[in-house]
Order: structure tokens, then C-alpha cells, then sequence
């Protein structure tokens, strides 16, 4: 993994822990756990989801204690609700949510008012209460160093 990816995921399970233990009470409610419910939004549109992503959020949070409860809506909003539904009435103590063509607006809404709070990883989401991704300034003038590089090795002027 990249040491961006790996900055993303550490500031994401950060995140994911101070929610977690400032919202935990001593009651057994959805909003007190330590279970932390994820979403992904497809695999179709990048393999990243799954063999990226599932494994270091989940490995991340276990890590830090935490049990998850990660699922893929594969591109279906419908279903992305039908996973929140479940997840929410599961016990979730925090949810992290990828968008899914706005689908994560309504599943915001639904855990805030159940005092679960959420975490937007890497789209936004209104009304989300942290928002987590990759410098996307950094990775632009990465990118843009590994042209000029390739331009150079191949005997080019950039």
C-alpha cells in the first residue's frame, strides 16, 4: 500500500476510534457500540473496493479493537439502503460510508438520528460529521512528476 493510502487509513480509523469512544455509553442502544459498519460502493468500477480497501479498513479496525460489519452495494443504491437498514438495526457504533450516486444522504440522516455518527471516506456526503481522503493536490503532483520522469527516461523534454 502506498504511504498516502496508508496516511488516509490511519486518519480513518483515528476518526473511526474518537467517534466510537466519545459517543460510547453503558447501554447496549445502536449508538454505544464498538462496531464500526462500512460500505463500499461497487467492484465493478474499481477492484480497489475490495482488494484494496476491504482488507485495510478491516484490518485497521481490528487493529484498534473494533469489530466491522463491511458490505458492497456492487452499484445498486437500493441495496446500499437495504445494507444500512440492516447495519443500523445491528448495532453500529459509527458508520463509514462511501457514496453510492447519493444513496449515502439518506443513510446519513437515518444514523444521526439514532445518534450513530458517520464518516464520509472517500466522497462526501451532506450532513456527514467527518469527511476522510487522499490529498488529492499531493497525488495530482505525483502523478504529474511520473509524467515528467517517463518523459525524461524516454529522452524527452517535458
Amino acid at each position: 500500500m502506498r504511504k498516502s493510502s496508508k496516511f488516509a487509513f490511519v486518519a480513518l480509523m483515528t476518526s473511526a476510534a474518537l467517534v466510537i469512544t466519545g459517543c460510547s455509553s453503558s447501554s447496549d442502544d445502536a449508538s454505544g457500540g464498538t462496531k464500526a459498519c462500512v460500505i463500499l460502493p461497487d467492484s465493478a468500477s474499481s477492484p480497489r473496493w475490495e482488494n484494496g480497501d476491504r482488507p485495510a479498513i478491516q484490518s485497521a479496525l481490528a487493529d484498534a479493537g473494533f469489530e466491522s460489519d463491511i458490505q458492497n452495494a456492487e452499484g445498486d443504491t437500493a441495496k446500499y439502503g437495504t445494507i444500512a437498514d440492516q447495519q443500523l438495526a445491528g448495532g453500529c457504533g459509527v458508520m463509514i460510508l462511501v457514496n453510492l450516486q447519493g444513496a449515502a444522504e439518506a443513510v446519513t440522516t437515518k444514523a444521526k438520528a439514532q445518534g450513530i455518527p458517520v464518516i464520509a471516506y472517500d466522497r462526501p456526503i451532506a450532513g456527514a460529521d467527518y469527511y476522510v481522503s487522499f490529498d488529492n493536490e499531493g497525488v495530482g503532483a505525483l502523478e504529474g512528476q511520473a509524467i515528467v520522469d517517463g518523459l525524461k527516461a524516454a529522452g524527452k523534454d517535458p
